[in-house]
């Protein structure tokens, strides 16, 4: 369990958290929206203060047991409540997260406390790069629940669905399969639409001979998985063979590759060189990322990245090319550092399917 004095500089300075994902993993609470802040928490080094709106109340009990609650009962509004305690305690310095403040709280926070309002951005995101047992178990619980839906997917591929009515048909499937929400939406896309990374599904019908590509993900009690696998409907060229497999040959490698104190730029830099030996594309996105409360988390594992592989930090490495007006091609597996070796938590086959003609 993290403490207040693990992300407070000092006895007098106050940290102002407002990242839904911090607040969750801090105090344990659910939003009924991920995307949406319904609740504000300051934390000093003897405590963690929660707001939360009256109609929550009922969730106290829920909560983590180092908290303390301010309910809105009055209807005020939560910074009404934020400020009065601010004031109160009179703090040195308080710090904010610059990412998750809108430009009218922090001009009125900054008119109120002026020079003690200073940013301090990734801290709680540093801390929740290293996963606990837990998070680990709820992360590979949504990569089962992600995976457990393939076999459905390789039948659906049969058919001339489009791009769009699989991305529906992928998120009912994700939902009868135990998802409490989808990660993100899905990417569906076929034939030269896999050129693009994030390909934004459309009424383009599947057709013989042609090359798909499916990036989908579950949440599960608010941890994500994710994933990209690739299949062939018809019968392939020697050429798109030859190029699966030598992206594949890079996957494993990098895999093989992955070491403790391994330098994410390493990495990526790395994964380009084996790109061009193979007389492919270089990487035109980031290798990979963290995966937990978000999708897209600490560390990032970029050619700019400062960071390395640490113990339990859980990362998706995404090894890709794009060829603009012909194809893409990528492989997305979810795996963690339990402190000895890497473990996958994805499980499935992640060769070329071939749906037969």
């Amino acid at each position: 369990m993290t403490n207040p004095s693990d992300i407070v500089i000092s006895n007098k300075s106050a940290y102002l958290i407002t990242s839904p994902s911090d607040i969750t993993y801090l105090t344990g609470f659910s939003f009924s929206d991920p995307h949406t802040r319904e609740s504000i928490v300051v934390a000093d080094t003897d405590n963690f203060h929660i707001f939360i709106p009256a109609m929550f109340t009922n969730q106290i009990n829920q909560l983590k047991s180092n908290l303390t609650p301010h309910i809105d009962n009055q209807l005020l509004g939560l910074w009404q409540l934020v400020t009065q305690l601010l004031i109160e305690n009179n703090y040195d310095q308080i710090y904010y997260q610059p990412d998750h403040l809108t430009a009218a709280e922090y001009l009125k926070l900054s008119k109120n406390f002026k020079h003690q309002f200073k940013s301090k951005p990734n801290t709680v995101q540093t801390l929740r790069a290293q996963k606990s047992p837990f998070e680990i178990k709820r992360i590979a619980q949504a990569t089962q629940i992600t995976e457990q839906i393939i076999p459905h997917l390789t039948k659906l591929l049969s058919t001339n669905l489009s791009e769009r009515q699989l991305a529906w048909q992928i998120k009912q499937l994700l939902h009868q399969a135990g998802a409490h929400h989808i990660a993100f939406q899905p990417i569906v896309a076929y034939g030269q639409n896999t050129a693009n990374p994030h390909h934004l599904p459309t009424d383009k019908k599947l057709t013989q001979d042609t090359l798909i590509l499916i990036d989908w993900a579950a949440t599960y009690h608010n941890y994500h998985s994710d994933i990209t696998r690739m299949w062939y409907r018809g019968t392939p060229t020697d050429l798109l063979v030859k190029h699966y497999q030598s992206l594949h040959q890079i996957h494993t490698q990098l895999l093989d590759n992955l070491k403790p104190d391994t330098p994410y730029a390493t990495l990526h830099q790395q994964t380009d060189q084996l790109l061009k030996q193979a007389g492919l594309p270089t990487m035109i996105h980031s290798l990979g990322h963290g995966v937990g409360l978000e999708i897209h988390e600490h560390p990032k594992i970029n050619a700019k990245s400062d960071e390395q592989l640490l113990a339990y930090q859980t990362i998706a490495l995404e090894p890709a090319f794009y060829i603009s007006g012909t194809y893409g091609m990528r492989i997305e597996d979810l795996i963690y550092y339990d402190g000895n070796q890497t473990v996958r938590l994805t499980q499935s086959n992640d060769q070329l399917q071939i749906i037969p003609a």
